[in-house]
């Protein structure tokens, strides 16, 4: 895509995949699993703020390589990471880690069905890359025409010569 025009930006394509049903499943399927999980009712519900934060902190994780999971929420002077704390308390984050759930299981006795949202996601990422490998391929063509062509030889050495 041109630079400046939407969804140009990888945040772009994240809120593309990422939407409101992806955030909706999300947080209703990882409710239930945490439901069942820890066998309680008084389990406090994820919300979609929390999942966003959560997601969020995975990705930030990423850039900031540290040993363990609770070393981002450790306050001594090497691994003072005070975003972390800030934004979800360590006991919230590991809730959420282990309960994190995209789909229903299957009951004992039930067929397992596909997963829709497994099947939405795979055609809506083939529909963007099939636009974005047309226009890549449009942009190219383009420019090869506006140059006089685009040339596409290449020499290929078949003797070896021998040093005498």
């Amino acid at each position: 895509m041109k630079a400046g025009s939407p969804g140009s930006r990888p945040f772009d394509y994240f809120k593309l995949f990422a939407n409101e049903e992806f955030f909706k499943l999300l947080e209703t399927e990882t409710n239930i699993n945490g439901i069942n999980l820890f066998q309680t009712k008084n389990c406090e519900n994820v919300s979609r703020d929390e999942m966003e934060n959560f997601l969020g902190m995975l990705f930030h994780m990423g850039n900031i390589k540290l040993n363990k999971l609770q070393d981002y929420w450790r306050k001594d002077g090497l691994y003072d990471q005070p975003t972390f704390s800030k934004v979800m308390p360590w006991d919230r984050f590991l809730f959420i880690l282990r309960s994190i759930h995209f789909g229903r299981n299957a009951r004992e006795g039930e067929p397992k069905s596909i997963d829709p949202f497994t099947v939405e996601r795979k055609a809506l990422f083939s529909t963007v890359y099939s636009k974005q490998k047309t226009q890549i391929w449009h942009q190219i063509v383009n420019l090869g025409q506006e140059a006089g062509g685009v040339s596409h030889t290449q020499k290929v050495v078949k003797k070896f010569w021998k040093i005498m």
